[in-house]
This record gives structure tokens, sequence and C-alpha cells, in this order.
């Protein structure tokens, strides 16, 4: 059995040349046999080859997801990976979880894989922030407990914070990271409904995507 779940991207998804995209998923807990996942790492293979590693943005450590404040978390890792000067072409997406041994306490690396796509397009110009993911009326029920919003930044700015709107109050965003070139936000649950997503930075910027849908029944 895996040592991890990666919950997005899934199986060839398709990303633009220039950009930064995260990955995140979930860490599975220490068995009797093996002690606890103590960190996680990212790479972008082509063939053999690591042409890139990722950049991990958020990680819980184990205490943090057994705290009380943190009963059920979204997620366990996210890491950033930058597309900027790769070719084109089918590249693997490889998450590495570092494990600590309890018989021999050594990090020792388990490893999960996917294959993405990547297609060349024209930069997308941004002039201060903009949204990359998710495009708008997007169907996001399959992310619903834990979707996450991101973008790229022209290194003028960051995102200081981000909403997700429905018909009741805003719903902000429990994690946002930003680095002057990135940025992302991970949400709490979210009920049935049509979203607008918000995003506002330090220069007085937004960027808006709306018609994201939870579908209704799906729970929260």
């Amino acid at each position: 059995m895996s040592d991890l779940k990666i919950q997005s991207p899934v199986p060839m998804t398709q990303f633009m040349q220039d950009q930064q995209f995260v990955a995140w998923g979930k860490c599975l807990p220490a068995t009797a046999d093996k002690g606890h996942i103590i960190g996680v790492g990212g790479y972008l293979l082509q063939g053999s080859s690591v042409v890139s590693a990722g950049k991990t943005v958020g990680y819980l450590q184990p205490s943090q997801q057994k705290s009380p404040e943190n009963k059920n978390p979204k997620f366990d890792w996210l890491v950033l990976f930058n597309l900027k000067g790769l070719e084109p072409g089918n590249y693997t997406l490889q998450i590495c979880a570092y494990r600590c041994d309890k018989v021999d306490p050594t990090m020792v690396p388990c490893v999960d894989s996917l294959t993405v796509p990547i297609i060349i397009d024209k930069t997308s110009g941004v002039e201060v922030h903009d949204t990359t993911s998710p495009p708008n009326d997007t169907n996001i029920t399959p992310d619903k407990d834990y979707f996450v919003a991101y973008g790229d930044l022209s290194g003028l700015c960051d995102v200081v914070d981000a909403v997700m709107v429905a018909d009741g109050p805003a719903i902000p965003a429990d994690y946002i990271y930003s680095d002057g070139v990135f940025w992302c936000a991970q949400f709490p649950a979210l009920a049935a409904g049509t979203y607008v997503l918000t995003s506002t930075d330090t220069a007085a910027g937004t960027s808006q995507i709306s018609g994201l849908v939870v579908d209704p029944g799906s729970g929260c």
C-alpha cells in the first residue's frame, strides 16, 4: 500500500508551459512496523531524469494532524512546481514521503508518481496577479473538502486575502501561501452552492473567478 494519496493533480492533467501549480494530498498514518512520515518532497521527471524540484509550501506534522484544531485536515502536504523553461512533452510528477523507520531511525523514501502532460502556450502576461486554477464555470464538487485555488503574481505584490462567496457569508481561506511570483489558498469544506472566488493582493488588485459549483446532496 502506498504511503501517500495524491488528491491533485489527477493523472494526465494539462498545464501551460509558463504556469506554476500546486500538488497536494494526504499521508497515511504510522503503522506498527512503520514510523511517521517526517517530510514530503516533489520532483518533475522526464524519462528517468529529474528536470525540476518542487518546493514544499505546506506540510502538517503528525502532531498537527491529530491536534484538536485539525481533527480532519483537508491536506497533509502542498508542493509547488514551476514549469517555466520546460519543453513541451510528457512528464512524471513524483511525490516522495520520507519516513522515520522505528527499527532503523533513518529517512526511508516512499514514492508515488503520476504522469502530467505539459503544453506550451504564450505567457499569461499577468500584470499584478491572476488565478490559474480553477477557471470560470468549474464544477468543484470532487474537491469540496480540500479545495485549493492558485495563480501567478507579477513580483510586485503578494496575495493577502481570498474568499469564497455563495448565498451566505464570505468563507475565508484557511491557509494562504504567497511569495511574490505565486500564490495558493486552501479553503474549509464547502457546502452545496455556486461560488465566486475573489483574491486580493497588497497592491489592491483583485482576481475573481465565478461559477464554481458544488452539487446539492454532496454534503459538507
